[in-house]
């Protein structure tokens, strides 16, 4: 089985069949209801997943996922490390995508609202996916431009964006920031360009690296935190638009490692 579709409660419920006590990526879709709710959702989930071939239900209702099922899922439950793309697309509802690389491979992981499509992945194929979800393309012109922002001033900036975009672009401009940096960001702030947050994270480590990256038909600007202690973010300017050269060390997913526990 090269590809499943599940609801998120579906995913979740197979994960804990598997062993899993906590499941990262995915919002708790069984959050606020009580146990007899949680109970008889279960069993309509058992029944659900019979029905689209990927378990067995027995007469006295023994359930068991099927080897094929239980090969994708304990991919992602056991994995070494995992990216997660927060996809906020200009006028769209957002999206994500996932990518776990476990013990026998790497799955990908496309979700949209209540359903996840799970598929089998090679490592050369993430950053094609992760740049093909990327909307619009930037066809900008300029040079590479980058600036240092202090966390504090953009959570100024941002509450300026909406009602004062021209004030917002000044407060950027006097902390140092190109203009074409600058204008590209606060498009981001105002929802007017595709807005996207992508985390990396090594499981046994237990580290997270995150980037978030804006991108307009003038370019995009990629922003990652630079000094923790002081909240300094690096943001850089591409004109050309994000590209598979600055995606690639954030993309890179390595082998097998424990349950998420």
């Amino acid at each position: 089985m090269a590809e499943m579709t599940l609801s998120t409660k579906e995913f979740l419920f197979a994960a804990a069949n598997l062993g899993a006590k906590n499941f990262f990526g995915i919002s708790d879709p069984f959050y606020g209801m009580t146990a007899e709710e949680i109970r008889s959702e279960c069993e309509k989930i058992q029944l659900s997943l019979e029905k689209k071939g990927y378990a067995e239900v027995g007469f006295e209702g023994d359930f068991a996922l099927k080897s094929e099922a239980v090969s994708l899922i304990t991919t992602c439950i056991k994995c070494r490390s995992y990216l997660l793309v927060q996809l906020g697309e200009a006028g769209k509802s957002t999206r994500q995508f996932l990518a776990y690389a476990g013990e026998s491979g790497l799955v990908g992981a496309d979700v949209q609202g209540q359903e996840v499509s799970l598929r089998r992945m090679d490592k050369e194929s993430v950053v094609p996916s992760v740049l093909e979800k990327i909307q619009p393309p930037a066809s900008g012109s300029g040079e590479t431009c980058s600036a240092v922002v202090k966390q504090a001033d953009l959570a100024q900036v941002q509450s300026l964006a909406v009602d004062e975009p021209e004030r917002a672009v000044g407060q950027l401009l006097d902390k140092g920031c190109p203009r074409e940096l600058a204008a590209v960001l606060v498009q981001g702030f105002r929802k007017e360009a595709g807005r996207y947050l992508l985390f990396h994270t090594d499981v046994c480590e237990r580290s997270l690296t995150e980037m978030m990256v804006i991108q307009s038909t003038a370019g995009a600007v990629c922003m990652m935190l630079e000094d923790l202690d002081e909240d300094l973010w690096k943001a850089e300017f591409l004109p050309g638009g994000i590209t598979e050269e600055s995606l690639k060390d954030l993309c890179a997913l390595e082998g097998a490692g424990h349950e998420m526990l």
